[in-house]
């Protein structure tokens, strides 16, 4: 695979000929750099299942230099058994590709207004006099690991008052069904923004939750690329409250088998005086 655009992503999948199932062994994707040193994998998606899915939010499938890149494909139990497609793909930056990238504020996979991200990749206008806040996580990927509790902290450094904000996170997970996203503002009670739904489905992709949205998480599909608002929980009381200080994000997982990792997460928002 050649990437000839800095930034770029590889999305690569395994099924049977028709382009739908599963192949007829347990496949294994791997990607290697140009010096042959292994840079992502990915051996059951979904879970239990002969397929493999290496997304375009997995670690070490983002964000690649300009380069030749390797795939392959192996057997977990050395018979394999073709014949299989592989599914290449590679991705450049760009608003509308549903891939949150530098200087966006979101991306729903579409260029569209009026659907909570706009078509320029914006979340808000804020109002004359206030000031926008977008404050993103460092020391990332943090590792999702079974029956734990992961978490990752930003600060933000701009007093006054919350008028409107969004939490937008990056997760690769294999089950969602095992995970509750929690955000713990520094001035406001903890907001449950996801619980434990989606079932076996995978990953939050360029999630966004918005104090703006009347959309549940709830109603949404995995990998949830798009902007709703938390549930159960609510961003109504963080709302007026100040956004200067720690915010914490975690994400507890509650079951075995499936393992994944906090890829990115950040903080927009409008700030008034």
């Amino acid at each position: 695979v050649e990437i000839t655009v800095p930034g770029s992503r590889i999305r690569a999948q395994t099924t049977d000929v028709t382009g739908v199932g599963c192949p007829s062994f347990d496949s294994i994707i791997r990607v290697f750099d140009a010096n042959g040193i292994e840079i992502a994998q990915n051996d059951t998606s979904p879970l239990n299942s002969p397929c493999s899915l290496i997304d375009v939010n997995a670690p070490g499938a983002t964000n690649l230099a300009v380069g030749t890149y390797y795939v392959r494909v192996d057997d977990f139990s050395s018979s394999m058994s073709p014949p299989y497609l592989l599914l290449l793909n590679t991705f450049a930056p760009g608003c509308g590709d549903g891939i949150l990238q530098g200087g966006e504020q979101c991306d729903d996979n579409n260029t569209t207004d009026g659907d909570g991200c706009s078509s320029t990749c914006t979340l808000f206008d804020c109002a004359p006099g206030e000031t926008l806040i977008d404050v993103s996580a460092t020391g990332l990927p943090v590792a999702i690991n079974d029956n734990a509790t992961s978490t990752s902290t930003l600060s933000v450094a701009q007093t006054g008052t919350l008028t409107k904000f969004a939490v937008v996170v990056n997760i690769t997970h294999t089950y969602d069904g095992d995970l509750v996203l929690t955000i713990d503002p520094p001035a406001a009670n903890p907001v449950v923004m996801s619980q434990q739904i989606g079932g076996s489905g995978e990953n939050y992709t360029s999630t966004v939750f918005s104090s703006d949205s009347t959309t549940p998480i709830t109603t949404g599909v995995p990998p949830y690329t798009g902007v709703f608002a938390p549930a159960p929980g609510s961003f109504a009381t963080t709302v007026g409250t100040s956004p200067a200080g720690t915010w914490t994000f975690t994400v507890q997982d509650n079951a075995g088998s499936d393992v994944g990792a906090i890829n990115s997460w950040k903080v927009v928002g409008c700030v008034q005086p």
